[in-house]
């Protein structure tokens, strides 16, 4: 209850304040504020104290025990058109990452978080936070970020795939040594009363320390990239929020259909797993389509009428990437890469996995669903010529609602 009244009261603060969308640029006004200096006054407030702080521009919420994960959020997508940071650098403050970055733009959030992955001094703490929310503020200031392929279309061909529908950017940091970003993002395509896809894409990125310490960061050391993986797996999500009065609640099935890119693209025919007998369209190595014809002349696993477009294949040879599906469990899809030559580079690699879920609800809404990531980052050094080798791994459960209402975030085993 007193953390209910405390929300309230932190909402009608927050609604005080006469406020105007914010496009990209954050112009306020009749002032536009350059991105580094709105960085500069929310980094201003990064203490290892507890913080509130609220103005027209930003709010601040740091080692604050009156606020969880899930208030902050509603705070964030309840509130005005600015920037909300929430993080943590005490023990007796635990949160599920250490800071979580929200840019409400009225219409659209955009969300990031981050986690060090390696116990580290506060000071350090602070100082990466710090450089999170400046990394992000002035990035969302340039560009746009497009978490998945464009769609194809054009009059004959009908409209599948919606773009986006959900996304949320996360960065799992390992100290001094490096770290994986990765990107997720949600399309839907609504096929039929009873059937819809889904595709999840994450832009995976695994950043060597020496990488990060020639673009200006020298708290990296030099360490080089060897090898990683990337394992995703889609499950029907439950909830176990007030299982005491209603039991255990679940979401609908998710059937895996496809998974890309691969290093051997073939024509995969989506069949429905919900209406048996039903062919719901064809995933081409360049796309899907509701129409099986294809391009001759390009090949016979190249669509002819493509209207999502996207590449199945593996082209590069360094690094070099396998895929596969995984032997104890055919609904997680696995990708792994080794470098050779490119050891000194970041390797990029985009994931993507196609499932059918019903259309209707079951316990849950429509489009709830389970997503797990599971990394590994290989990397080296040499001191003295002695080499040193760190392997890191990280995990994600998460708990993903791309349809009535559109969130990512934690699964913690069905306490979401």
């Amino acid at each position: 209850m007193k953390k209910t009244l405390l929300l309230t009261a932190l909402f009608a603060i927050l609604f005080t304040c006469t406020f105007v969308a914010l496009p990209l640029n954050f112009a306020l006004g009749e002032e536009s504020f350059g991105a580094t200096t709105l960085s500069n006054d929310i980094c201003a407030f990064i203490k290892d104290e507890s913080v509130f702080q609220s103005n027209e521009d930003f709010v601040v919420v740091g080692n604050n025990s009156n606020i969880n994960e899930k208030q902050f959020r509603e705070l964030a997508l309840s509130g005005s058109a600015k920037v909300y940071l929430h993080y943590s650098t005490k023990s007796n403050v635990p949160l599920q990452y250490d800071a979580c970055l929200i840019i409400n733009n009225l219409g659209k959030s955009l969300e990031y978080e981050y986690s060090e992955q390696i116990s580290i001094s506060t000071n350090k703490l602070l100082s990466n936070i710090k450089k999170f929310v400046a990394r992000y503020v002035d990035q969302i200031s340039m560009t746009s970020y497009a978490a998945t392929p464009s769609a194809v279309n054009s009059n004959d061909i009908p409209t599948t795939f919606v773009n986006s529908i959900v996304d949320r950017e996360y960065v799992a940091n390992f100290d001094d040594v490096g770290y994986i970003t990765y990107h997720i993002g949600v399309t839907r395509y609504i096929a039929n009363s009873k059937s819809i896809l889904y595709i999840v894409t994450v832009n995976n990125s695994f950043v060597p320390g020496i990488v990060a310490n020639q673009n200006g960061d020298t708290s990296y050391k030099k360490f080089k990239n060897l090898d990683g993986y990337v394992h995703m797996t889609v499950e029907q999500a439950y909830d176990r929020n007030e299982e005491y009065y209603y039991g255990i609640r679940y979401g609908t099935v998710p059937y895996k259909k496809d998974y890309w890119p691969i290093n051997q693209p073939l024509t995969v025919t989506i069949t429905s797993s919900v209406q048996l007998g039903l062919t719901l369209g064809y995933s081409f190595s360049n796309g899907f389509s509701t129409s099986g014809e294809i391009n001759g002349s390009a090949g016979i696993n190249m669509g002819a009428n493509i209207s999502y477009g996207y590449s199945k294949a593996l082209t590069q040879n360094d690094p070099f990437f396998s895929a596969q599906v995984s032997a104890n469990n055919l609904n997680e899809c696995q990708w792994n890469y080794t470098c050779n030559s490119s050891q000194d580079r970041t390797c990029h690699l985009q994931t993507n996995y196609m499932f059918e879920m019903a259309n209707e609800r079951k316990d849950m809404f429509i489009g709830d669903f389970r997503l797990k990531l599971d990394y590994s980052f290989h990397l080296k050094r040499s001191v003295l010529l002695i080499p040193i080798n760190k392997t890191y791994t990280h995990s994600a459960d998460l708990f993903v609602q791309a349809g009535e209402y559109q969130s990512i975030r934690n699964f913690n085993n069905g306490i979401i």
